[in-house]
């Protein structure tokens, strides 16, 4: 925490995934297996995140190893947003098969970078 800054644990966690549906059962399950911590998590897509910080973002990539991530590759931006919003750790969750080996896309960055902190 940074000094000054008070302490809401509605500023933790948050899920971010591409797509509506995908936030909507992330919401589902965590009101269904954690209800009494379902409001101190934030879960959306990059849209719902754009302007607000989370401690940890947890990104569902929600792709697999045929789909080739065209998501995070089609718009970079979005990406940098989802990113963008962890203040202290990026987790990702997913198939790391579907992102790019280019190194130069959106998705290719990433996987480099899991990479990089997995070794």
């Amino acid at each position: 925490m940074e000094r000054g800054e008070e302490f809401n644990e509605k500023n933790i966690i948050g899920i971010i995934t591409p797509f509506k549906k995908q936030s909507n059962l992330i919401k589902q399950l965590i009101t269904q297996y954690l209800p009494e911590i379902k409001d101190n998590i934030s879960v959306g897509t990059v849209h719902t995140f754009q302007g607000a910080e989370r401690k940890v973002i947890l990104f569902s990539t929600v792709y697999g190893n045929q789909d080739n991530c065209y998501f995070i590759n089609n718009n970079k931006s979005l990406m940098n947003v989802a990113v963008s919003r962890a203040k202290d750790s990026f987790l990702v969750f997913g198939d790391n098969g579907c992102l790019s080996k280019n190194n130069t896309s959106a998705s290719g960055m990433l996987k480099q970078s899991i990479i990089q902190e997995i070794c």
